[in-house]
């Protein structure tokens, strides 16, 4: 791929199929109240599967090391903002991504969650309503958008694409899904890029304060070149979507897809 106070919690399990996962969720400006029902979740759905996991805000831990991080096949970005890395952690995560992948070694991937776009942002402003850069193009380049800025909180339609919804298992969810949420305006819709998938759109018709018009994605993923598996869910700002069925089961295949475990349920 080219251009593109903390605590830490763990669990284990024995599984010939276990995937290593590190839920990363440092927030180094805005910090979104959610953040702990979110990886709460998403340390459920890592336990559900039998899966090694540990969660942290200190990039020290995992990202100082090269071989520390190459310990893990999946790195899970939650509501992240602020500058997260040093130069040397910068560089040992591309390595980490860019990295072929060998025979027989399960894929590498990363799952962006609500405000994973939102990091390494050229500018502060915690409303939201101000468009900002990016200070690091490479973070961008993976996502393959950047978070530009947000309305207020309000109600509005995510339409599910009914074939997307097939492949990755989710035909329980509706194709039309009202929520209140923090509906993200991105720089460019990523689905004009080679490879990527939206499972789902915004409805902008139906809030205010929408940018992207008619093709605003929510939920996308790709397979890159070197075969890292990168998916990202723009919604679930509030504490309470972190209970609801339908973001667990959303978040749950996003994870399984990350794994390419799919097909294999």
């Amino acid at each position: 791929m080219s251009a593109p106070s903390s605590a830490s919690s763990s669990s284990s399990s024995s599984s010939s199929a276990t995937v290593n996962l590190l839920i990363f969720h440092k927030a180094a400006d805005y910090v979104h109240d959610s953040i702990p029902a979110a990886v709460s979740c998403v340390e459920k759905l890592a336990k559900e599967q039998n899966w090694t996991y540990e969660s942290t805000a200190d990039a020290s831990v995992h990202f100082d090391s090269a071989a520390t991080l190459d310990a893990f096949d999946c790195i899970a970005f939650v509501s992240n903002s602020g500058e997260l890395f040093t130069e040397a952690q910068k560089a040992n995560l591309v390595a980490w991504a860019e990295a072929p992948q060998k025979d027989g070694q399960r894929a590498r991937s990363v799952f962006g969650l609500h405000g994973a776009t939102a990091a390494f942002l050229a500018g502060e402003d915690a409303t939201g309503a101000t468009e900002l850069g990016t200070t690091w193009p490479w973070y961008r380049s993976l996502w393959g958008t950047l978070f530009t800025c947000h309305p207020p909180v309000q109600r509005g339609l995510i339409r599910f694409v009914k074939e997307e919804k097939s492949k990755l298992q989710l035909e329980s969810l509706p194709d039309e899904l009202w929520q209140v949420d923090e509906w993200y305006n991105f720089d460019q819709d990523p689905s004009t890029l080679p490879g990527v998938h939206v499972v789902a759109w915004a409805d902008e018709s139906t809030y205010k304060g929408g940018t992207m018009g008619d093709r605003h994605p929510l939920v996308w993923y790709r397979t890159l070149e070197n075969g890292l598996r990168v998916i990202y869910a723009a919604p679930f700002h509030e504490i309470a979507h972190y209970e609801l069925e339908t973001t667990t089961t959303l978040l749950r295949q996003c994870l399984l897809w990350c794994a390419d475990l799919v097909e294999k349920q």
